[in-house]
Parts: structure tokens; C-alpha cells; sequence
């Protein structure tokens, strides 16, 4: 008994690709990825950004803090915020 006996042949075929479906060419396929990849690392340069600020925050002392219009209590809710909560 051949494979064409056992499996119908209707699940050997190629599926085919619908009509509505574009197929991109490998250069526009790249630049996707690499605009992807460049916003994952904007993403990831703010969230580090972001944790420098609040560490530098939390050394301010209170004369510094008031220099700048915050009490201690507003600096530390700051500072206690998780760095991808920006």
C-alpha cells in the first residue's frame, strides 16, 4: 500500500496562500525588524533613563528637594515607582 492509498490526497497538497496576502520582499522584511529592534532599544534607553532619575532623586536632601518644589513624600512615591512605569 502506497502513502497516496493511506493519506487522501487532499492533506498532501500545498496549502495555498489566500489572494489577500501579501508577500513582502526580505529587504522590507528587514527593515520591519530592524524598526522593531530600534524601538525596543528607545524603549529600553527611557526605562534607564527614567531609573537614573529616580536614584538621583532619592539623594536630593530636603533643602534640595524644596529647591525644586517637592517634598519628601512626593520624592519618595517617585522613587519607590517601578523603572517601566513612566
Amino acid at each position: 500500500m502506497s502513502i497516496q492509498e493511506k493519506v487522501p490526497y487532499s492533506s498532501l497538497s500545498v496549502p495555498r496562500i489566500p489572494p489577500y496576502v501579501r508577500r513582502r520582499h526580505p529587504i522590507e522584511v528587514f527593515d520591519l525588524i530592524a524598526e522593531r529592534l530600534r524601538d525596543a532599544l528607545v524603549l529600553i534607553k527611557t526605562w534607564r533613563e527614567s531609573a537614573r532619575q529616580r536614584r538621583a532623586l532619592a539623594r536630593l536632601d530636603d533643602r534640595m528637594l524644596k529647591d525644586i518644589g517637592l517634598s519628601r513624600e512626593q520624592a519618595e512615591r517617585e522613587t519607590c515607582k517601578l523603572f517601566w512605569d513612566v
